[in-house]
């Protein structure tokens, strides 16, 4: 019978399975580029199981339904097959980004001064929430004078002067915007760009403003200065008073800040140029 066919020959029930899946997302599928390019990819993927198939054919211990299964998975060949399977099922399921609410309270001392709020590296650092609080208030009073589009909208560039805890924070503030529904983040190699650099990335880009890690001429260092600044467009000039007041005003009224939860600044997704 079919099923006792399927049942001896462990390969050819796993390409079904695969073929099965494949149709039934194709189907679902909007054909849109990045579906396109999955739909290559799981098909590149179906000629190398046919060819790993052919070949367990011709090995009788790949062949044999009374093999043990952790020999199974040692095999090579069945192993190309899994992680065939494992990458259709990666792209059939898109992973959701998780919005997650933390509870906090408004902390005291967060009147920016010119353009942004300079504190010793440790307050930032080891202050719970405080990169979080800044950042969510940032979005809050930013929304609320009209110069950053509501949830949905929204280009920001995201970087920093290279000193100690420019990364972290990036990573945080990041997690932060995603949360809060801006649309576009884009984040400098390595997270590292200049003031003016950030200024006319923000004329090329188009962009609503910039959010920079930097604490200007204060040297930096985990027993020095650090801070976060921002510029507005569409020039990038320097966050202005009635800004940096509303962001003191939202910091003042926080009792929660939402963030994506995993990993936001991906090295290996980069664009250069």
């Amino acid at each position: 019978s079919e099923r006792s066919k399927l049942k001896h020959e462990p390969h050819a029930a796993h390409t079904a399975q695969l073929q099965l899946t494949a149709a039934e997302w194709s189907q679902q599928s909007n054909k849109s580029p990045r579906a396109k390019a999955g739909i290559a990819a799981i098909s590149r993927g179906f000629s190398r199981a046919k060819r790993v198939q052919s070949l367990a054919a011709e090995t009788p211990e790949c062949n044999t339904a009374h093999q043990p299964a952790a020999a199974m998975r040692a095999n090579p060949m069945f192993l190309l097959l899994v992680s065939c399977d494992a990458f259709l099922r990666a792209t059939v399921a898109k992973p959701q980004h998780v919005r997650v609410k933390v509870a906090t309270s408004p902390i005291e001392g967060m009147r920016p001064g010119t353009s942004g709020l300079r504190k010793r590296t440790k307050v930032w650092e080891e202050t719970p929430h405080y990169v979080e609080n800044f950042a969510q208030a940032m979005v809050a009073g930013w929304r609320d004078v009209g110069g950053l589009p509501a949830a949905g909208g929204g280009t920001l560039i995201v970087g920093g002067d290279g000193r100690y805890f420019n990364k972290e924070a990036i990573q945080r503030v990041v997690r932060v915007l995603a949360a809060n529904g801006v649309s576009r983040i884009l984040v400098p190699v390595d997270g590292v760009v200049s003031t003016p650099g950030a200024s006319a990335l923000v004329r090329r880009s188009q962009a609503d403003g910039a959010i920079l890690m930097t604490a200007s001429h204060n040297p930096g260092g985990p027993d020095a200065d650090f801070g976060i600044k921002f510029n507005t467009g569409p020039d990038g000039a320097p966050a202005k008073e009635f800004l940096t007041e509303a962001v003191y005003d939202a910091s003042t009224s926080l009792n929660e800040h939402v963030r994506r939860a995993g990993s936001s600044f991906d090295e290996s997704r980069r664009r250069r140029g």
